[in-house]
């Protein structure tokens, strides 16, 4: 059987994953595949074939040219759950099930907590003129990702301390963003930027009926799951979803064991 990893993002990879998973997962599976969001840092693409339409026809050519004909297990992380959610409806029959880790549907939501949670750091560090620049481009957001959203992420992409609220456990932030300063791996804005804006305004949810687990870090910043749960049951006919505690965005590196026992039971 296959595993398919998924990250989040947009604008991120797989590389934390393929270093601190990989051991794990190939002990479960025959065949373990890390995909990389396509990125110019990388060469894998110029900036202006960035787009939603271009991420999801990359994971599609990725998974078609990689996976064998035994069934698979995609993992997916965060925004990855749009890329496990089309690949589902493509390739049912090749589907054995879905392990989705902090997924994120409701997009202008999590952003809303991504600002709240970095004004909040700010005024905890009293960088006051950071807090005061932040809080003026978010007051006149939309629940659109137009230019007022791109002028408040411009401030926010900005912060040193990026992503060091989305974990719970300094040890294992600092041994997961480590991998994300590694040449061709650091975070991609401008893809962040260009698929963010080319991701339809209205999500449509289709229907998967493949077995499927959704767990969530109870300290998560920025994915609400009162509001996650109640869209990925429209998505998912076969939903179990499971609370990580002293978790934060990342439950899998987190909570690793409890997670690794989660996949081994998907498999199963």
């Amino acid at each position: 059987m296959n595993l398919v990893f998924i990250p989040g993002g947009p604008g991120l990879n797989s590389n934390p994953e393929r270093h601190l998973f990989k051991k794990d997962f190939e002990y479960l599976f025959s065949s373990v595949y890390f995909f990389d969001e396509p990125s110019s840092i990388r060469g894998d693409c110029a900036k202006s074939d960035y787009s939603y339409q271009n991420y999801l026809k990359s994971l599609v050519n990725f998974f078609e040219e990689n996976i064998e004909e035994e069934p698979s297990v995609i993992v997916a992380h965060s925004f990855g759950v749009f890329g496990a959610i089309h690949l589902a409806s493509r390739n049912p029959q090749s589907i054995k099930g879905l392990l989705l880790i902090a997924p994120n549907l409701d997009l202008f939501h999590a952003d809303h907590l991504r600002f709240q949670s970095t004004l909040k750091e700010y005024l905890q560090h009293k960088e006051l003129e950071k807090h005061k620049t932040l809080l003026k481009k978010t007051q006149s957001l939309s629940p659109r990702f137009d230019q007022s959203t791109i002028d408040a992420f411009n401030v926010l992409v900005q912060n040193e301390r990026l992503f060091t609220s989305y974990f719970s456990n300094s040890e294992v932030m600092e041994k997961v963003l480590l991998y994300y300063t590694e040449e061709g791996f650091t975070f991609d804005y401008d893809s962040f930027l260009a698929v963010r804006q080319s991701i339809p305004s209205q999500y449509n949810p289709l229907k998967i009926s493949v077995s499927t687990v959704a767990i969530f870090g109870d300290n998560d910043p920025i994915i609400d799951s009162n509001k996650e749960i109640p869209l990925l049951q429209k998505t998912f006919s076969q939903l179990e979803t499971f609370h990580f505690s002293d978790c934060g965005h990342f439950p899998h590196h987190e909570d690793k064991e409890k997670f690794l026992v989660l996949l081994k039971k998907l498999k199963s």
